[in-house]
């Protein structure tokens, strides 16, 4: 007689989670930021949506920021700076942001092709700089001391290295949100996801029209825990959180 051996296997099954209460200020490093939530609009509601991961942000392919995220959180890891990570930013990077924060500062960087020694930014390293106390450099004998140089200032001068900071994250904020719309806007059109579950699922309960809603609508000021407006209807207003940071929307 044969025997027919039934194997039991077990089944992992995903169990969905509600997103924090805590909002997503996007400020610090994400490893860095505690668990929170992205806060947004969809439709007339304010919802709380489950903030997608460096995971399933790469999982879907979505980046936008106009800054290297490893450059940017090891120059900026928050708007106090990192005067190393900064120096090493400026140095070694060509874009826009790196030639708007080296225009603030002219006893560095000049646009004056003959008065720089480097080659590609608008803003170059002078060929002699204006140091600390007044110490005067010649860049074309040794850039590295330079460079030692703009560091050493951003170390001492901790105003200027918040004002650098500042001009990075209020160009870099703004694109982080717009990510996470967009990852919203993908997930809404995929049947499966491995990084992304608890946001998928939530955004099919929420999914009525096209995909594109999902990625647009204002961002909100995060909140600092559940309540009633993150779940009822109504328009709102944002306040001074995206303003303090100088950012337009």
């Amino acid at each position: 007689m044969k025997l027919s051996l039934l194997l039991l296997l077990p089944l992992t099954a995903f169990a969905y989670t509600e997103p924090p209460c805590q909002g997503c200020y996007f400020n610090n490093t994400p490893d860095a930021e505690a668990p929170c939530a992205d806060y947004g609009r969809l439709r007339t509601d304010l919802v709380r949506w489950h903030r997608a991961s460096e995971a399933c942000l790469t999982e879907l392919n979505v980046t936008q920021a106009p800054v290297s995220r490893t450059m940017f959180w090891n120059a900026c890891p928050t708007v106090a700076g990192n005067h190393n990570g900064l120096r090493a930013y400026l140095r070694n990077t060509k874009d826009a942001p790196s030639d708007q924060i080296r225009q603030l500062y002219p006893n560095f960087f000049t646009n004056v092709p003959n008065e720089t020694i480097e080659i590609g930014f608008q803003y170059g390293l002078r060929n002699v700089i204006s140091a600390t106390q007044d110490q005067i450099i010649d860049c074309t004998l040794s850039v590295d001391l330079c460079w030692d140089a703009v560091g050493v200032y951003f170390n001492l001068e901790e105003g200027e290295m918040q004002r650098a900071c500042q001009v990075l994250h209020s160009l870099q904020i703004p694109a982080l949100l717009q990510e996470q719309k967009s990852a919203r806007e993908r997930l809404c059109g995929m049947d499966t996801t491995e990084k992304c579950n608890n946001l998928h699922e939530q955004i099919m309960g929420q999914k009525q029209g096209a995909c594109t809603e999902f990625s647009k609508g204002p961002s909100v000021e995060p909140r600092d825990e559940c309540g009633a407006a993150a779940t009822t209807s109504g328009v709102e207003t944002t306040s001074g959180w995206m303003a303090g940071m100088g950012l337009l929307w």
